[in-house]
């Protein structure tokens, strides 16, 4: 009887590649989650994208299917429900492609959005 088990000191390529990829682009634990991307001056003018990351200085990390546009000012919304905190305006800090074999197979962008001020007024919810 052969012996037909991989060997255990040879990681899988696709493993190795993730592993790579990760450590290009490292998201931390943040639990993702989809929210409504808005524009401040049009809050009808939303589209649902995924929260990857959000660090102690508030800054926001997003997933799109394109870059988004810069001088423009934006707002979070909660997919569902009212808002459980004042709501920030952001403006983009940064956009780029994203290395991860998921954001190559549907070409994805990170967004990085910082926040200006909060919202003088709670937009409505749905």
């Amino acid at each position: 009887m052969s012996n037909s088990l991989p060997d255990a000191k040879a990681p899988a390529p696709s493993l190795t590649a993730r592993v790579e990829a990760l450590l290009r682009d490292p998201r931390g634990a943040f639990c993702p989650r989809p929210v409504l991307l808005c524009l401040a001056q049009d809050p009808s003018a939303e589209q649902v994208v995924m929260q990857v990351g959000e660090d102690e200085q508030g800054r926001v990390r997003l997933i799109t299917d394109a870059p988004l546009a810069d001088g423009v000012e934006y707002v979070l919304r909660a997919v569902s429900g009212p808002p459980d905190r004042p709501t920030p305006v952001y403006v983009l800090d940064s956009s780029r492609e994203g290395v991860r074999p998921e954001d190559a197979e549907a070409r994805r962008w990170i967004n990085t959005l910082s926040p200006v001020r909060v919202a003088p007024t709670a937009f409505p919810q749905d």
